[in-house]
């Protein structure tokens, strides 16, 4: 229940704090009086966006705060404590908005700072915020389904169709992007193909340019390098002076000394390790002649293969080790597009699998929404002809669409509402027939519907009753009165036919003070709200015969 408000610079309203009870409320007051802004104060701190022009002029901040009486085992208490926003012991839920002069605002919940969107999740919960344009959203289908959904109870079945859907749709996604990426890949197929077997064919491998560069240029010292290595095994083995000759006729010189001189020498020993190392030498220079490029071996195979080398980095402007990895990367690709047809068939058995899942979510929930809708009809047609609409004739159309493709977020089907408000009148869409007091009448009997088991959030109506009067106004009237008794029920109105069947009656007006003008907002005694219904029945100038009339209202429809 909405408890008390407090607003403090905002529009025209300086200070005011406003008491709430159980039950109706109407508020009226002349044309400027500043009613909206009331409603546009609350709406602020439930979460609405406003601009600067809703600050006091001269003020720096406008603060609005709303308390309400937390609801007992409800999804809001659950809320609050998963938030970690219900003070302990307390029953109430403070909701507190500022906006200041530089244009930024801040949300409190029981003087915890909180985001913008945790403040509206509360409000939603909280709040039935109806505003003058409401009647006309009667003619957005998608209106009247989530009025529908919310009287049979059908969210739980449209949030597993809209999971169904959106899965359907991101795997359509993927799909399409997979078809595209096929469709590329098949128009450059020879042409990645023909790379790959450019490649394939070259057997690139790394270090082998700097390989054939060396081998290059040792072809071309060919025969010096077997002229000189040659000449260096002469002289070391095979000349009569060489120099293994040599070191024999020094250990044969050694023998002799040795004979002469039986004195120990050291010389010995190494000419010994002198032969040794001379044998290892002439080892190592006979391996590398031996493995020495033949002067007679193709240079230009070699050279040949270089021009291949270089040609394909020129072509490709990647070194040898970025072509390897193209080669593979080629070879992936091609892989894939032997493959893409088996991806296809398997995106193609899920979107199958995602078509039958949506189609029967979407099935069910048709055939539910068709059975609420017969359900309410009948209190439906019941309510509208306590409005003075009698014998009127509703029909909920529902035709589930044909190709999937015309699915949309809210269903399978289309929906079109139709009305007769005449008797032998063929039913038509309800754009077609009916009227801005008409529509009115049909959101309070759907309101009534769906607030009649239950005690709903608090409903606030701003001039629902917008193109009725007399009799009809009467009967609006009384439905919120109705509606009063299951939920609080705050309405802003100009209609004294409505406003004299309210518990509570509050009058916003205007004054001058101090050269200022402001609004303010009382709840009206008896006398006060005597004057105030005479006149809304009289205009400016109240008779006698006014006030009796507004008093035979009060007497009438006293709550």
């Amino acid at each position: 229940m909405f408890q008390e408000i407090s607003i403090q610079n905002f529009g025209l309203i300086e200070k005011i704090i406003l008491d709430f009870h159980e039950g109706f409320h109407a508020i009226s007051g002349e044309t400027g009086a500043g009613k909206s802004i009331l409603l546009q104060a609350i709406a602020f701190a439930l979460g609405s966006r406003v601009d600067k022009d809703c600050l006091r002029s001269g003020c720096d901040e406008a603060v609005v705060t709303l308390v309400f009486e937390m609801p007992p085992k409800s999804d809001l208490q659950q809320f609050m404590q998963e938030k970690a926003l219900d003070e302990a012991g307390l029953n109430t839920v403070i909701l507190r908005r500022h906006f200041s002069s530089s244009g930024r605002s801040r949300a409190y919940v029981n003087d915890q700072n909180v985001s913008l969107k945790i403040i509206q999740e509360i409000g939603e919960k909280l709040c039935n915020q109806v505003g003058q344009h409401a009647a006309q959203k009667l003619l957005k289908n998608d209106y009247l389904l989530s009025l529908l959904d919310q009287m049979g109870g059908h969210l739980p079945l449209v949030q597993e169709y809209q999971d169904a859907y959106r899965d359907y749709k991101q795997i359509l996604k993927q799909v399409e992007a997979l078809e595209e990426r096929v469709r590329q890949v098949k128009e450059q197929e020879d042409f990645l193909r023909f790379q790959y077997q450019e490649l394939d064919a070259a057997e690139l491998r790394v270090g082998e340019q700097e390989e054939l560069e060396s081998l290059k240029q040792r072809l071309k010292n060919s025969a010096n390098l077997h002229d000189t290595s040659y000449k260096m095994l002469r002289l070391l083995a095979e000349d009569e002076d060489s120099l293994t000759e040599q070191i024999s006729k020094l250990q044969v010189l050694d023998k002799k000394l040795f004979q002469w001189e039986e004195t120990s020498l050291p010389w010995g020993e190494q000419i010994n390790e002198l032969a040794e190392q001379s044998q290892e030498l002439i080892q190592h220079i006979q391996h590398y002649h031996a493995n020495l490029p033949s002067p007679e071996q193709d240079l230009d195979t070699i050279e040949s293969r270089l021009d291949l080398l270089q040609r394909l980095q020129k072509k490709y402007r990647l070194g040898i080790e970025e072509l390897i990895q193209k080669h593979q990367q080629l070879k992936v690709q091609l892989d894939e597009c032997e493959d893409f047809d088996y991806l296809l068939k398997e995106h193609q058995a899920r979107i199958q699998q995602s078509k039958e899942d949506l189609l029967e979510k979407a099935q069910k929930l048709t055939k539910t929404r068709q059975k609420t809708a017969e359900k309410i009809t009948h209190q439906l047609v019941q309510s509208l002809e306590a409005l003075a609409m009698p014998q009127t004739r509703v029909n909920w159309k529902f035709d589930l669409y044909q190709k999937i493709e015309d699915f949309h977020e809210r269903g399978g089907e289309s929906m079109c509402f139709e009305l007769s408000f005449n008797p032998g009148e063929p039913l038509k869409a309800l754009e077609q027939v009916a009227s801005g007091g008409e529509l009115s009448r049909l959101l309070l009997a759907l309101y009534e519907i769906l607030f009649h088991k239950k005690s709903a959030a608090v409903l606030i109506f701003d001039e629902v009753d917008t193109g009725v009067g007399g009799k009809v106004a009467e009967l609006i009237g009384q439905k919120l009165q109705s509606l009063g008794k299951k939920s609080q029920v705050i309405a802003v109105t100009h209609l004294p036919q409505i406003a004299s069947l309210a518990k509570w009656h509050y009058l916003v007006s205007k004054k001058v003070q101090n050269k200022r003008t402001i609004s303010e907002i009382s709840l009206l005694d008896g006398e006060e709200r005597l004057q105030e219904i005479a006149r809304m029945l009289a205009g400016v100038r109240i008779t006698a015969q006014a006030l009796e009339n507004a008093r035979q209202l009060l007497g009438e429809f006293a709550a």
